[in-house]
C-alpha cells in the first residue's frame, strides 16, 4: 500500500500573519479543529505554528505570533509518498501543490500514524505471501534452528511446522545447505532431487546491523517444468531435423501455405528452376515455369494430388506431388510439394544409386549429428575446416580413432561438394577376410558407376597386395570422381615401418582432416549424452535423467571406442537402469560392463578395488570351497589345487569358524 502527503495532510486555505493575536488564534484552533497553521507576511510563507507552540507562547506571556512561530526548514510536496520523509526533521511541514501554491500542513504526529499504518497493512500483506505462496519458504537462525515454515514448506518437506520450528535443520530431515549460506554470507541455487521429484533452491543470508543472523530459503518443484521443457526440445529438434531433411534433399521441395505464399524452399528447387530471386507466391511461377497451379488443385481436391508437368526452362519432364497438410478433417493450413526431374531417371536403376537408401542415410546422418554438438575450440576449428575444404578437388585423407565419426564427415564434405547429387560409394577395406580376388572384383565393379564420390574406409586394414590392386584402381579412375580416405592409424607412421606403400600414401594424401579422439573434448560429453539421451528417451519411452555426478565420471573415464561407445553406455543406462536419476554408481557399474565386454575371456572378473590380501584371501576361499564341494575329500582337492592336503584341511576349519562366529 502507497500512502502519500496528500491522503494524510490537513488542507486549509486559512492564512495567519504574524501581527495575529494568540489569544484570537486559540481561539480559531478550537473552533476550526486545527492543528497546526501557517504565517504569511506579504502573501510570502514566512513561518508555521503547532497547537504546542501557542501553549508554550501563552505560557511565556507572549501575544502575537511573531513571537511564537517557527521559521520554515523543510516543505513537503502532495505527490511525495510518506515513506521518503523522514518523521524526526519537523514537528509540522507545510505542504505545497504540484502548481507550487501552498495547500496546507502535515503534522509529524500524522506521519508516523501512517506510517505505522502502513507497517501493519505491509505486515498483513507479507503474511499472506507468506502463506499462500506456491513455492516453499523455510527460514532459520545462525545456528541452523528452524524460524519459519510456509505451508508450501511443509507439503514439500511433508512436515508439520509444528514439528518443525526450533528443531534443527539435520533432525528433520531437511538438506543442511542453508547453513553453508549462514556461515558464507553469500547466495546460493541449487538443484536437488527429493525420490522422482526435482526441486530448486535459492538460499539467501539475513543480515542485521552488517551481521548474518540468519538465512532464507525459497524452493520450488521444477519437474512439471523441466517434463514441458525436454517436451518443447523435442519438438524444436524434429522441426529442426524436418527442414534439415528438405534441405539435402536431393529432390526440389517446398512448402506453401494455403494461398501459396512459399513458406519454405530448399536449394534443389532453385537448382531446377534456375531462380535467381524467389516469387513470394507460387502462381508466380505459372506460366514462365511451370504449366499447372499446384494451389488451385489442393484447392479444389483438398487431398494428396499428383500430375507431370514441363519445366518450360530447360524442357525437362518434372513429377509433381503435392499433399494437404490438415489442421482438422476439414481445414488445411499448409502445402507440402515435391518435384522430381524424370527427365534424367536412367541412372536411377543403377543398383549403387538407391533414392531410398540415399534418404535413409541422410536422415541418418543428421540424426547422428552428434560428432558436431561441441563447445570444444579444437572441433569448432575441424567444422571450419571440414567446410573450406569439401569443395576441394584433391583426395581427402580422414584419421581418427576408430569410434570418432570418420564416415559421418566423409558424407558431410560429400553433401557440400559439387558431386552431392551423384553416389556416394562406400568401400570398407577393413574387411579383410575375404580373398584377395574378392576385392579386386569389388573395385572392378565400382569402377563403372561413372562419377561419383568413393568412400574407402579404414585403408590402414589393407593387406600390401590389397594396397598394390588399390594404388592402380585410383591411378585408372577419371577425374570426375572424388576421393575421400578414413584411416583409424596415422598413415605416414604405417609409411615408415614400411606397413604402407609410399606410393599410395602420395596418391591418398592430398588433404588432412585428423578427427580428434572424445578423451581430448571431454567438454563435449554432456552435450552428447543430451542428445543420445533425447534419442533414447524417444525411442524407449523413458524418461531419465543424469546426475552432476554421473556426468563428472563420463567424462573423466578414457573412452577407447569413443563417440559409439558412449551411445552404447548411455543406451545401456537408459534402457537396463530402472531409477529416474542415473547416479555415479550406476555409470561406473556401466563403465565395467562396458570394459569386461571389450576384454578378451578371463576365469577371474574384478567387479570393484580392495586391499590385495582381502582380495586373495576371498579368491582362495572360493577355490578351495569349491573344489570340496566338486571332489568331496581333501586329499582330492589338495592334489587339483596343487597344495598340500594340510594347508586345505586347516583352511576349512578356519572357514568353519569364521561362519560360526558371523552367525553369532
Amino acid at each position: 500500500m502507497i500512502i502519500k502527503v496528500k491522503d494524510i495532510m490537513t488542507k486549509t486555505s486559512y492564512r495567519f500573519t504574524p501581527d495575529d493575536d494568540i489569544f484570537r488564534v486559540i481561539e480559531m484552533f478550537y473552533e476550526l479543529n486545527l492543528e497546526g497553521g501557517l504565517v504569511f507576511r506579504n502573501d510570502e510563507l514566512d513561518g508555521l505554528f503547532t497547537e504546542k507552540d501557542l501553549i508554550k507562547g501563552v505560557a511565556l506571556k507572549k501575544k502575537k505570533l511573531r513571537d511564537i512561530y517557527q521559521k520554515v526548514e523543510k516543505s513537503v510536496l502532495e505527490e511525495e509518498i510518506i515513506t521518503m520523509i523522514n518523521d524526526s526533521d519537523c514537528t509540522i511541514y507545510p505542504v505545497r501543490s504540484m502548481d507550487n501554491i501552498w495547500t496546507g500542513y502535515l503534522t509529524s504526529n500524522n506521519l508516523i500514524d501512517a506510517k505505522l499504518h502502513q507497517i501493519e497493512t505491509n505486515e498483513l500483506s507479507l503474511n499472506a505471501i507468506f502463506e499462500y505462496a506456491h513455492n516453499g519458504i523455510l527460514s532459520i537462525d545462525n545456528k541452523g534452528y528452524i524460524t519459519a515454515m510456509n505451508p508450501a514448506a511443509e507439503k514439500m518437506t511433508r512436515l508439520k511446522k509444528e514439528e518443525a520450528i526450533g528443531k534443527f535443520l539435520a533432525d528433520v530431515g531437511i538438506p543442511v545447505g542453508l547453513l553453508d549460506v549462514v556461515r558464507t554470507g553469500k547466495q546460493a541455487t541449487n538443484k536437488y532431487y527429493v525420490g522422482r521429484r526435482k526441486f530448486i533452491s535459492n538460499r539467501t543470508p539475513i543480515f542485521k546491523q552488517g551481521k548474518v543472523v540468519g538465512a532464507v530459503g525459497v524452493f520450488q518443484d521444477i519437474s512439471e517444468i523441466e517434463k514441458m521443457s525436454n517436451e518443447l526440445q523435442t519438438v524444436k529438434q524434429l522441426i529442426q531435423d524436418f527442414h534439415s531433411i528438405i534441405d539435402f534433399s536431393s529432390e526440389a521441395m517446398l512448402i506453401l501455405d494455403k494461398y501459396g505464399k512459399l513458406v519454405k524452399v530448399n536449394q534443389a528447387f532453385k537448382r531446377m528452376m534456375r531462380l535467381d530471386e524467389l516469387p513470394q507466391y507460387y502462381q508466380q511461377l505459372v506460366g514462365d515455369y511451370v504449366d499447372h497451379c499446384i494451389v488451385s488443385a489442393i484447392e479444389k481436391e483438398k487431398r494428396l494430388v499428383s500430375f507431370i508437368d514441363k519445366n518450360k526452362k530447360n524442357g525437362n519432364l518434372l513429377y509433381i506431388r503435392a499433399a494437404p497438410l490438415h489442421c482438422n478433417e476439414e481445414i488445411y493450413e499448409k502445402i507440402i510439394v515435391s518435384i522430381k526431374n524424370i527427365s534424367s531417371d536412367k541412372r536411377e536403376h543403377h543398383p549403387l544409386y538407391s533414392k531410398s537408401y540415399e534418404l535413409h542415410e541422410l536422415f541418418s546422418d543428421f540424426k547422428k549429428k552428434h560428432i558436431f554438438c561441441t563447445q570444444s575450440s579444437i572441433m569448432k576449428k575441424l567444422k571450419k575446416n571440414i567446410l573450406k575444404v569439401s569443395k576441394s578437388e584433391p583426395p581427402i585423407l580422414i584419421e581418427g580413432e576408430v569410434g570418432t565419426g570418420k564416415e559421418r564427415i566423409a558424407r558431410i564434405i560429400h553433401s557440400y561438394h559439387t558431386l552431392k547429387d551423384e553416389p556416394f560409394v562406400k568401400i570398407n577395406c577393413s574387411s579383410t577376410a575375404t580373398p584377395l580376388e574378392t576385392f579386386e572384383e569389388n573395385l572392378r565393379n565400382n569402377k563403372n558407376v561413372g562419377k561419383c564420390t568413393y568412400y574407402f574406409h579404414e585403408v590402414n586394414k589393407l593387406s600390401v597386395d590389397e594396397q598394390i590392386i588399390l594404388l592402380n584402381f585410383l591411378r585408372s579412375l577419371q577425374k570426375d570422381s572424388h576421393i575421400i580416405v578414413s584411416s583409424s592409424e596415422n598413415l605416414l607412421s604405417l609409411v615408415e615401418e614400411e606397413n604402407f606403400l609410399a606410393d599410395l600414401y602420395e596418391v591418398l594424401n592430398g588433404i588432412l582432416l585428423t578427427v580428434p579422439a572424445l578423451r581430448d573434448r571431454a567438454e563435449d560429453i554432456p552435450l552428447m549424452v543430451s542428445v543420445f539421451q533425447d534419442k533414447f528417451s524417444s525411442l524407449y519411452k523413458v524418461e531419465k535423467f543424469f546426475s552432476e555426478e554421473a556426468i563428472e565420471c563420463l567424462q573423466s573415464y578414457h573412452w577407447p571406442g569413443n563417440i559409439i561407445e558412449l551411445m552404447n553406455v548411455v543406451e545401456w543406462l537408459m534402457t537396463t537402469d530402472t531409477e529416474v536419476v542415473i547416479n555415479k554408481k550406476e555409470v561406473e557399474n556401466a563403465l565395467f560392463h562396458q570394459h569386461i565386454a571389450s576384454l578378451p575371456p578371463s576365469n577371474v572378473i574384478v567387479k570393484e578395488i580392495m586391499p590385495l590380501k582381502e582380495a586373495i584371501e576371498q579368491v582362495e576361499k572360493q577355490l578351495i570351497t569349491k573344489t570340496m564341494k566338486l571332489y568331496r575329500n581333501t586329499r582330492s582337492s589338495a592334489s587339483v589345487l596343487g597344495i598340500n592336503q594340510s594347508t586345505v584341511v586347516r583352511k576349512m576349519q578356519k572357514y568353519s569358524k569364521e561362519e560360526h562366529s558371523r552367525l553369532g
